[in-house]
């Protein structure tokens, strides 16, 4: 199975670096290599030992098959001095592993080393979001008291739900069979699977939304009440690749209890990799932060 990253890299600084220059200063650049699948190479900075590269950053997008493999690949970020006559000067080197970076703060502030010695420090944000196709299937729907709209005190009852996340456009709808007749609706099948493609953190700020129409022959549905399962709230056990997770929830039509959904989430396919909350990455290993979930992979010690 391929794992999927996106990374980013910005707020490049470089402060107390080495002087190459007669003047006392630098003309440093950066050259960035991610896991040798991917160069990049910053602007020169004349005539400093503390640089600010303000308006570099790199983008990178990252597979692999083998995500253990990820503690013996590397982040390597070499600095060197421009020299306009002759080769450029080395100004010393980071490297930290994969695995640290996409479980670890999103904060660096590393030491450089050249020849063995310190050679000033580099600070940046690297973000490594882990992005999955989620599956998700609502099964063993059903819901209780619902209000009645029929002549006879029962509802045509269909659900529609699809996936909403802060700050964008609602996903695709899908939509249940009709239930006619009833106020307690039963549907014996799952329903159809709704695809989410997302990193964990932005999952966390998602929900599913869960509307339920009564069907009228010729008319527009009418809406009987709607809910959300918000994944920050359902996720709040060990998380798994693969979970079940029982859903006891009231509809609501404004303000008012609409019906009782009860029914079991099956979600697979879940990021395992999420970076830390906070914190800070040095060379000598991560400090502070906390887990985003309880039960994804944390920083090895």
């Amino acid at each position: 199975m391929t794992h999927y990253f996106d990374v980013t890299l910005t707020n490049f600084k470089g402060s107390n670096m080495m002087a190459c220059d007669r003047s006392g200063t630098s003309d440093p650049y950066l050259v960035i290599n991610f896991d040798g699948t991917q160069k990049f190479k910053s602007k020169v900075i004349k005539k400093t030992l503390n640089p600010v590269w303000k308006k570099f950053s790199c983008k990178i997008t990252y597979e692999t098959r083998m995500f253990e493999r990820m503690t013996s690949k590397y982040l390597t970020i070499n600095v060197f001095d421009r020299d306009r006559f002759g080769s450029d000067d080395p100004m010393g080197m980071m490297k930290v592993d994969l695995w640290t970076i996409a479980t670890g703060p999103v904060k660096v502030d590393y030491l450089l080393r050249e020849k063995g010695k310190g050679a000033g420090r580099l600070s940046f944000e690297v973000k490594m979001d882990n992005i999955c196709e989620i599956n998700t299937i609502l099964d063993q729907v059903k819901v209780a008291n619902v209000v009645g709209k029929n002549n006879n005190g029962t509802s045509n009852v269909f659900l529609e739900y699809f996936y909403v996340e802060e700050y964008s456009m609602p996903g695709e709808v899908n939509k249940s069979t009709t239930i006619n007749g009833t106020n307690n609706p039963v549907w014996n099948s799952p329903f159809k699977s709704l695809m989410i493609k997302s990193s964990l953190k932005e999952l966390l700020n998602g929900a599913i939304r869960i509307s339920m129409k009564h069907q009228v022959r010729g008319s527009q549905p009418e809406v009987l009440g709607d809910l959300d399962l918000n994944f920050r709230e359902v996720l709040t056990n060990n998380l798994q690749k693969e979970m079940q997770i029982p859903i006891n929830m009231k509809f609501f039509n404004s303000g008012n209890e609409a019906g009782t959904l009860d029914c079991v989430l099956k979600i697979s396919n879940l990021p395992i990799f999420s970076q830390l909350l906070g914190g800070k990455l040095t060379e000598n290993g991560v400090n502070g932060g906390s887990l985003l979930l309880p039960g994804i992979f944390a920083p090895k010690e």
